[in-house]
């Protein structure tokens, strides 16, 4: 039989449905040998890493840091623990700063030889969105959990996306006893994971001719962006974008870290200077005009797409009330643009550079 309960994380987690859950626990056990089961499952994941944050090299140039042995402990349907060695490294540049987070964006590095038969066999190395202060009933878990739903709500538009995992992680020091507090976070996959499965090639070029790029993707990823408010990407500059070509030539852009979205609403946000803009929330389509583009066809694949985009948020484990609501206030008003033909034509076609 099938345990109902995994961990009790803060106590605002929702319930699951029990058959989901049983259903999620025996995709486990049936996938966990090949670890095919870690992006696919999205009930949280717990787990304990060992290591003592001290430690962490925080300098920007990362040519002058050595990477942190730490352990990474978790455990499937009450399992013995599964203990895998891995190396940490720092990653990021605002977060980075000690006096921004305590807790900076992260690099899991695994042994090829030590992930046999665990849920993360195959994996070389994943990026750890972590929460930023100490905190776990602060604004800061509700940062964590937007951006993890960005990610999520990607996914439903593009399968050229990054895949997530929302976690439950515990970051402990080796010789420490009591158990501490508890935090979201999420993995993300790694870039060569999402070439490789969808058949293409990760492309970083120094420049480039912008007509290689996919003018259906390209909208797509840049509607998205205006969906959750956010500014701070460019595709020609490869700013929080990498670049898959498939054999044909053709290019698709991959978007990625969107804590400096309106949807994530961060503290230590603000909108890039040049446009104008008051506040990350404050919307601003960044697209390009792509002549010959079915607006209206795109415009309907989003909106086809409105109730499973409410269903992710309302479904994400740990989000405060306050934040749940200010997000679906958020998502509305952008749903509120594309009901509306003229509001559409004027805030978007229009505005395309």
């Amino acid at each position: 039989m099938f345990r109902t309960t995994r961990f009790k994380p803060p106590q605002f987690r929702k319930a699951l449905p029990v058959l989901l859950l049983c259903l999620g626990l025996f995709a486990v056990t049936a996938n966990a040998a090949s670890g095919t089961s870690l992006f696919i499952e999205d009930w949280p994941l717990e787990m304990d890493l060992f290591l003592d944050l001290k430690d962490l090299c925080r300098k920007g140039d990362r040519s002058i840091c050595q990477d942190v042995s730490a352990r990474l402990s978790y455990s499937l349907d009450g399992q013995q623990n599964q203990d895998i060695p891995v190396q940490v490294r720092t990653r990021g540049t605002w977060r980075l700063r000690r006096d921004i987070c305590r807790v900076p964006l992260l690099f899991l590095i695994f042994p090829e030889d030590q992930t046999e038969g665990t849920l993360f066999a195959g994996q070389d190395m994943l990026p750890l969105t972590t929460h930023c202060s100490s905190n776990r009933y602060g604004r800061d878990t509700d940062y964590v959990l937007k951006e993890y739903l960005a990610y999520r709500i990607y996914q439903l538009l593009s399968e050229k996306s990054v895949r997530v995992r929302l976690v439950y992680i515990r970051y402990r020091k080796p010789a420490e006893k009591k158990l501490p507090d508890g935090h979201y976070g999420f993995l993300n996959e790694h870039f060569l994971s999402v070439a490789a499965r969808n058949g293409v090639e990760l492309w970083k070029p120094e420049s480039f001719d912008p007509t290689q790029l996919k003018p259906i993707e390209m909208a797509t990823m840049e509607l998205f962006q205006y969906m959750i408010g956010n500014t701070d990407f460019s595709a020609l500059a490869q700013h929080n974008i990498i670049l898959l070509r498939a054999p044909d030539g053709r290019v698709t852009p991959l978007p990625y870290d969107f804590d400096l979205s309106g949807l994530v609403d961060a503290d230590y946000a603000g909108p890039p200077p040049g446009l104008g803009l008051y506040s990350v929330r404050q919307r601003r389509y960044r697209g390009f005009c792509h002549p010959g583009l079915d607006w209206d066809a795109l415009f309907q694949k989003f909106r086809d797409r409105k109730m499973q985009v409410f269903e992710l948020l309302e479904s994400t484990p740990g989000l405060s009330e306050k934040a749940q609501n200010s997000t679906l206030y958020y998502l509305k008003k952008f749903y509120d643009i594309l009901d509306s033909p003229k509001k559409r034509q004027k805030k978007i076609v229009d505005s395309c550079r």
